[in-house]
């Protein structure tokens, strides 16, 4: 993952070719120093973070219910309280594949996933905020940039696990990983 560093006024620093000139790339576009670090894939015990990140995110029965009971007879508000038992039965304290996956794509699930993802491998990453820093130095083709590398990484991509290596590769790195790391890494500022 790559993130453009900040100068001392909360601008971008230019990447300067060996005349002084800001360097452009193929396309025209004027580069920034960066500064890059590697994401892991999420793994199983990942998901069971998000899932409980969501449960606590949730209301329970009784807040969402209290403002409606308050107008109801005890004959009604008895009804209420069974119909919401039996859901609360069924999965409350549960979240659906569809509801994590929906959720992981918006904006608060790329960075709380990009946080999972970088917190292994970087331990100045030890809270949400300070992902959710760089996310604010982000534009929006970068964040969809990173949720791409996230899904590839993790075999959560539309092709699943058959995009990349399921087994370790003999450098020590899985081939999700190794295919996070490929972003463009610039020189030390000097």
């Amino acid at each position: 993952m790559a993130v453009r560093r900040l100068d001392g006024t909360g601008g971008y620093i230019p990447l300067l070719n060996e005349a002084g000139e800001q360097r452009k790339d193929e396309q025209g576009r004027l580069l920034y120093e960066v500064d890059t670090y590697e994401m892991s894939p999420l793994e199983l015990t990942d998901f069971g973070v998000i899932e409980q990140h969501l449960l606590a995110m949730r209301p329970t029965p009784e807040a969402a219910l209290r403002p409606l009971l308050e107008n109801l007879g005890p004959v009604e508000k008895e009804m209420l309280l069974n119909i919401v038992y039996k859901d609360m039965k069924k999965g409350y304290n549960r979240v659906s594949n569809r509801e994590m996956a929906e959720w992981v794509d918006t904006v608060d699930g790329v960075i709380f996933t990009t946080w999972l993802c970088l917190r292994k491998r970087n331990p100045q990453f030890d809270s949400l905020e300070k992902v959710r820093g760089l996310f604010d130095r982000m534009s929006r083709d970068e964040v969809e940039d990173i949720k791409n590398r996230r899904n590839l990484a993790s075999g959560t991509d539309d092709l699943g696990n058959s995009t990349g290596q399921t087994r370790p590769s003999p450098n020590g790195t899985d081939g999700a990983t190794a295919a996070t790391a490929t972003t463009t890494r610039t020189p030390p500022a000097r």
